[in-house]
């Protein structure tokens, strides 16, 4: 492909980006290129494992904050931003069944969150503050994404196996709340 094809492809997925997903009501309106809203029950595979719990979850934000930026110490209210607090999203690519077609939802982005917990133990030691907000492994879910079709759809129309849907993951929205893991406290943290 061209430098100029290139760019206007690169146009095209911006625009698409920005388009309002339309609801899907039937399989046809998986369209290549399309940008489409669904619900439906989604299955993790693989699932991802949050660092707190070990708990196999489909989407997970880890927050972390140094023991020095709790509630009370440096001013700060339960609501009100911390002085330093990173955060780390990470999504399991999932499936979910739509009008008895399996459709693959594939996420574009992703932090590490076992990775990012680790570094932030290191730094801080193990007074380290987080939690950890994760949709199941299973649950129930809205999903705003881009259509891609998968390896499987191409080849022979005369196929009799199915054709392999991929959505992009732009969006997502459990429509079960989701588990709220907040680390332990210690000991020593409960005596004071």
């Amino acid at each position: 492909m061209s430098g100029r094809w290139r760019r206007i492809a690169g146009r095209l997925r911006a625009l698409a980006g920005r388009a309002r997903p339309r609801p899907v009501e039937r399989l046809a309106d998986l369209v290549e290129g399309a940008r489409v809203s669904f619900s439906g029950l989604a299955v993790a595979e693989p699932p991802l494992v949050e660092p707190l719990e070990g708990m196999a979850c489909l989407a997970a934000t880890l927050r972390a904050w140094p023991p020095a930026t709790t509630v009370g110490v440096d001013g700060a209210s339960a609501r009100a931003s911390r002085a330093f607090e990173a955060r780390a999203e990470a999504f399991a690519p999932f499936f979910v069944e739509l009008f008895g077609q399996t459709v693959r939802v594939a996420p574009r982005r992703g932090g590490d969150l076992a990775a990012m917990f680790a570094r932030m133990t290191r730094a801080h030691g193990l007074d380290l503050r987080c939690e950890v907000v994760a949709l199941p492994a299973v649950c129930e879910v809205h999903v705003e994404g881009i259509v891609r079709c998968g390896p499987s759809a191409v080849g022979s129309p005369h196929r009799r196996g199915r054709i392999e849907l991929v959505v992009e993951l732009c969006a997502l929205r459990g429509l079960q709340p989701p588990v709220v893991l907040p680390r332990p406290v210690s000991r020593a943290e409960q005596g004071a």
